[in-house]
């Protein structure tokens, strides 16, 4: 989990030496007055993949 101050941007939303996915949502207790206080990022990134041939092919 992040704290809004010290947000890691480039750490977040910078380029990848590979395919990856980052989910980004909202961290701690809301309370009207500031709502939430930090982001959780979740990083997750391709291990492997699958190539299949086209329907129909052999």
């Amino acid at each position: 989990m992040h704290v809004r101050e010290g947000f890691p941007d480039q750490q977040v939303y910078g380029a990848t030496s590979r395919p990856g996915l980052r989910l980004i949502t909202y961290g701690g207790t809301y309370t009207k007055k500031t709502g939430y206080p930090a982001n959780v990022v979740v990083y997750a990134h391709l291990t492997d993949a699958l190539i299949s041939s086209p329907t129909g092919s052999r």
